[in-house]
């Protein structure tokens, strides 16, 4: 039986219990939360809850940290700090962010916390301009240099120049990155004093690349004070031209008439980017203070391409107002760019448009401004139908081009084709049993598709093909065979031609599998077979058409010496990159030799 724990008497554990002072707890009020309870509570909590359940509290205390350090207790400080570590983890309100609002609880993480944890409550504290904790941090040796790439960006944002000389000695890492992002932050918010520091203490140079990023930053937001204070230190003339579209981008009236004092010059993409602004008196400003009178046409269709589509309507509307001319190109692109509004507008205050405008629609897939120009008769062509099959995926292309038939939109041989060419079966079906022709250019368009379905349907329903297909069959090197015995199924007769292709490819692959299965189904050849493979330096091919009765003529022993055969240029020896077996060959079996008069061309 085993042995009863002893309880201790009450007096010995009075006197390892610490005194407690009683609270008067209706002082509270009755909605009070846990983490608004002072330290004192918050210490007989944890004494009450017990070791184990330190973890549950943590994420209701904002006091978690320096409270759970200062408690009274009587245990292991290996527990201890394994329980603090398992608490901070699960915490979701205290951690650095509650510790770097207290230097009372900073100083406690810095003794006791990991070392992690110290660098980013340092950082969290000089974010919050706190330099009492973060001298207290560098006073007890806390190391925090890693911690400020973050940090950086939001000092540097609130403007705290005191901070950043704080630190500037040991703490930040002034690499390329943590300069640059300090010289953008400060040159984008407007923080003059931080840029005159950098520069005064050398780290703001030409020669770092830094200045530009502060023209680009400034200009950005206006800042026209920084943008004067920056041309008096640096020599970046050639670029002012870009630093005023970013002005312009930024809808920054007064940094753009700064910029046209100094006789910088804008164009067209300045004026676009004012219009992307959506700043209407910086718009009116360029243009009658500009030189566009060789773009207007342009400038309403530009609108509708460039700007975002939540203002393009508006800009539309401004532009027309102020006497801008527009044309179809208007129509057209705000079709193309699905900005319905902006189209309606337009054809509602009498802008003109043509055959593109329902064309670019259905290229993109608008298929509500396909309906409204389809709707309000909208000049149609034959582009429309084509452009369905051509850049719509498979499902979309035959709905739209449904759609467009519906209301008799014209297509013509291009639909077939375009439709074969992406391998489309049911829209090149559905065209097809419509009435849309077809001719030799969508059976090759199908062909190189691939699609086996698409090229079935293609000779099963008589698409017209002639002899010069058969190199495009021959290259579909898995299927070549299949779509032979489908024509030769259709009742096609396979020709020499065939053949020769054939041996073409067979020549330079070395593969003569579709050759021999040709011949063994009774197809006829010539004597080009000879030639391809001469031509294609094929052994085994001219040594397998020879000894099976193909001919040979002295064109076959011509390519031995050029390229051109008989047509090239005359040669004693043959060309050295010539296969000598087959010259051998050619010569021990009696192929017919070229003499100097059978060449077009003589080499003296």
């Amino acid at each position: 039986m085993p042995a009863r724990k002893r309880m201790r008497p009450q007096a010995e554990l009075e006197t390892f219990a610490p005194a407690r002072k009683r609270m008067r707890l209706e002082t509270f009020a009755p909605n009070a939360s846990i983490e608004s309870l002072p330290s004192e509570v918050m210490k007989n909590i944890f004494n009450f809850v017990g070791k184990g359940n330190y973890c549950f509290i943590a994420p209701v205390s904002k006091d978690f940290c320096y409270n759970y350090l200062t408690m009274d207790v009587i245990e292991d400080s290996c527990n201890h700090r394994m329980d603090y570590l398992l608490a901070t983890q699960r915490n979701r309100i205290t951690t650095t962010e509650a510790a770097s609002t207290s230097s009372e609880t900073a100083e406690h993480c810095f003794l006791y916390a990991p070392d992690s944890f110290q660098g980013e409550l340092c950082a969290k504290a000089a974010s919050k301009g706190r330099k009492d904790i973060v001298t207290m941090a560098d006073s007890l040796g806390v190391d925090f240099k890693c911690f400020f790439k973050d940090s950086l960006k939001h000092i540097t944002e609130k403007g705290d120049l005191e901070m950043l000389k704080l630190l500037e000695d040991d703490h930040l890492p002034w690499g390329t990155f943590s300069l640059g992002e300090i010289v953008g932050c400060a040159a984008l918010h407007g923080h003059l004093d931080i840029l005159k520091w950098l520069h005064k203490s050398k780290k703001l140079s030409t020669e770092n690349g830094m200045a530009r990023s502060l023209f680009e930053k400034a200009s950005q937001n206006g800042h026209l004070k920084i943008i004067q204070w920056a041309t008096n230190h640096f020599d970046f003339e050639a670029f002012m031209y870009d630093y005023m579209n970013n002005a312009a981008k930024g809808g920054q009236l007064e940094l753009v008439k700064w910029f046209r004092r100094l006789n910088i010059s804008w164009h067209f993409e300045t004026l676009m980017n004012a219009v992307h602004s959506g700043n209407k008196e910086l718009i009116e400003y360029l243009l009658f203070h500009g030189d566009f009178c060789n773009i207007e046409l342009g400038i309403c269709r530009a609108v509708v391409v460039n700007v975002d589509k939540k203002i393009a309507l508006e800009s539309l509307m401004y532009m027309h107002q102020l006497g801008i001319p527009w044309d179809e190109t208007t129509c057209s692109s705000a079709a193309a760019n699905g900005i319905i509004d902006a189209l309606i507008y337009a054809r509602n205050n009498g802008c003109t448009w043509d055959g593109r405008t329902l064309a670019d629609a259905v290229q993109n897939n608008h298929v509500d401004v396909v309906k409204y120009c389809l709707e309000n008769r909208c000049p149609v062509g034959t582009s429309a139908c084509t452009n369905a099959v051509l850049y719509l995926d498979c499902c979309n292309a035959l709905k739209m081009l449904k759609l467009l038939r519906q209301y008799s939109v014209p297509w013509d041989v291009k639909t077939c084709t375009g439709a074969a060419m992406n391998g489309y079966f049911e829209a090149l079906k559905f065209a097809r049993s419509r009435g849309c022709p077809w001719n030799e250019e969508t059976f090759q368009s199908a062909l190189r598709s691939k699609d086996i379905t698409t090229i079935q349907y293609c000779i099963e329903n008589g698409c017209p093909f002639d002899n010069a297909i058969y190199k495009d069959i021959i290259s579909q090197s898995k299927n070549s065979v299949r779509i032979l015995k489908l024509l030769q199924k259709n009742g096609h007769e396979l020709t020499e031609d065939a053949c020769a292709a054939a041996a073409a490819a067979g020549g330079f692959r070395g593969d003569i599998k579709v050759l021999r299965w040709l011949r063994y189904i009774g197809c006829p050849w010539d004597e080009r077979i000879c030639h391809e493979a001469v031509k294609g330096y094929n052994y085994n091919l001219l040594v397998y058409a020879h000894e099976n009765g193909c001919p040979w003529t002295k064109e076959t022993f011509a390519y031995c010496f050029s390229e051109n055969g008989l047509g090239g240029v005359y040669q004693q020896i043959p060309n050295k990159s010539r296969h000598d077996e087959i010259f051998n060959y050619l010569r021990e079996n009696n192929c017919p030799q070229p003499d100097a008069s059978d060449w077009q061309i003589v080499d003296d």
